[in-house]
């Protein structure tokens, strides 16, 4: 198989990719100024899901949360949508802990489908001391007075914000508790939430602040809500911080978001100023806007490829333009025409190494996945089992946008034509987890059978059926 060589430090100083997800978990801490509590919220899209032939879709969730080893919560649910039911699966638990430090395992597994949804560990700490001052975790919230009641604090509802996404909203909303804030300060104090510009510029720029005055109580929970409507697409932090009067921070939370918005990146495109007018862009084509722009899928946010595709298959070129110069000055506002030469002669490379029937080379899975994660450490290719078709497995040392280790890709070509190879199984959080991979892999096999029923994952033992052994063990 040709080798790409890349420059390897652009994939280090572009900013990190969110996964594509199809499900979403969200943990939330707070006091009650007695008891510590955690919400864990659960987002599962329902277009995720494969239906059973009644047109059923379910799925099961396991949920464990332990301390030093030690299970204290676990638990199992089963949601289950009928083909009446169109709306995505949001629900919430509510979990009673003591101080300490714990670890949050969560999987939600589609039934039907086999597929896993969402397989994610992450550590957290609950320090809640009496009559000592400490602010709750921030919830970020699109405002829905008339929503669920189960998402209602202080009589008002408030819907959280899966996968940190606001769809053309026109207003977010940030919530937090202040916990015996008269023994820091028995003056009044500010509060504020502030949205500032994504990336990881230390000198990142605030875009717009809403502040609210409030008098020391043991317990205060506020509420800021911000006008959002104007705000072009693009990647932020929400800020929610406290100031005495001589502006000394005494507490502060901040949580990421990714707003899309059309309406917002209309005006500041009718607005943008002379650099865009002399930028590297201007001298590009129709087709090489296009291609270059296509060639972003794998770069861009999961949920930002909205409005790529609007830009790809619209006319309008100073559009195309824009959508391009904005996401290399994004990622280095000094070096977007040296970032963006980089990145096509990769993208070239990758189109003409896994170019297929299927389209350009980095449509296709191995294309894609090469942009997203970069080149793999090593990749085994097998053509020659005769149980199975051609197969790869990829796997990467490290994967910093996900923070996993020795993660794997197995790629497979059951049609047989050229580079014509799918993304069948991968131990990479927020890609395909198909855990009835082998089976699938084999199924022409008529000996490998292992059993058509949603338990059964593995194809039977056999002589010339080595993925398994291979996946495990590369």
């Amino acid at each position: 198989m040709p080798k790409i060589f890349l420059w390897f430090f652009f994939f280090s100083i572009t900013q990190a990719l969110q996964a594509q997800v199809k499900a979403d978990v969200i943990i939330k801490s707070y006091h009650d100024l007695q008891t510590p509590y955690i919400d864990v919220y659960s987002f599962i899209l329902q277009s995720a899901l494969k239906k059973s032939a009644d047109e059923l879709r379910s799925v099961e969730s396991l949920l464990i949360i332990s301390n030093n080893s030690e299970i204290v919560i676990g638990e199992k649910y089963l949601y289950t949508l009928s083909a009446a039911d169109t709306s995505d699966i949001i629900d919430l638990k509510r979990f009673q802990l003591e101080n300490g430090e714990y670890t949050l395992r969560v999987e939600l597994l589609d039934v039907i489908g086999g597929e896993i949804l969402y397989d994610h560990t992450q550590s957290f700490v609950i320090d809640y001391q009496k009559d000592k001052f400490k602010q709750s975790d921030l919830y970020l919230s699109l405002f829905s007075p008339n929503g669920n009641d189960q998402f209602k604090k202080h009589g008002v509802c408030l819907e959280p914000v899966p996968f940190n996404y606001c769809q053309e909203q026109k207003q977010l909303s940030a919530y937090s508790e202040f916990y015996y804030l008269p023994r820091i300060s028995t003056e009044d104090v500010s509060v504020g939430m502030l949205l500032y510009e994504g990336g990881k510029n230390l000198n990142r720029e605030l875009i717009k602040k809403v502040y609210k005055r409030i008098s020391p109580a043991d317990y205060l929970p506020i509420l800021l809500s911000m006008d959002i409507s104007d705000v072009p697409t693009g990647d932020y932090h929400v800020v929610v911080e406290t100031a005495t009067k001589d502006k000394t921070i005494i507490s502060s939370k901040e949580s990421n978001i990714n707003i899309y918005n059309p309406e917002g990146d209309l005006k500041r495109l009718n607005s943008y100023n002379k650099e865009f007018e002399n930028s590297f862009v201007q001298a590009l084509t129709k087709e090489e806007l296009n291609y270059n722009l296509k060639a972003l899928y794998p770069r861009v946010s999961n949920r930002r490829t909205d409005i790529l595709n609007s830009v790809i298959h619209g006319s309008d070129l100073k559009v195309k333009r824009y959508f391009l110069y904005r996401y290399w000055t994004e990622q280095s506002l000094e070096h977007s025409e040296e970032l963006f030469n980089q990145y096509r002669l990769i993208a070239e490379a990758v189109d003409r190494t896994y170019n297929s029937n299927v389209g350009k080379g980095f449509e296709t899975d191995r294309g894609y996945i090469f942009l997203r994660y970069g080149q793999p450490s090593e990749i085994l290719s097998i053509e020659d089992e005769p149980t199975a078709p051609p197969y790869e497995i990829w796997r990467y040392n490290q994967l910093p946008e996900t923070g996993q280790n020795n993660v794997k890709f197995l790629f497979y070509n059951p049609s047989l034509s050229t580079n014509d190879y799918a993304l069948l199984h991968s131990t990479c959080r927020g890609e395909r987890q198909n855990p009835r991979w082998e089976l699938e892999l084999y199924r022409d096999d008529p000996n490998s059978d292992g059993g058509n029923g949603v338990d059964v994952f593995n194809a039977t033992d056999g002589f010339n059926r080595n993925a398994r052994r291979f996946f495990e063990e590369f």
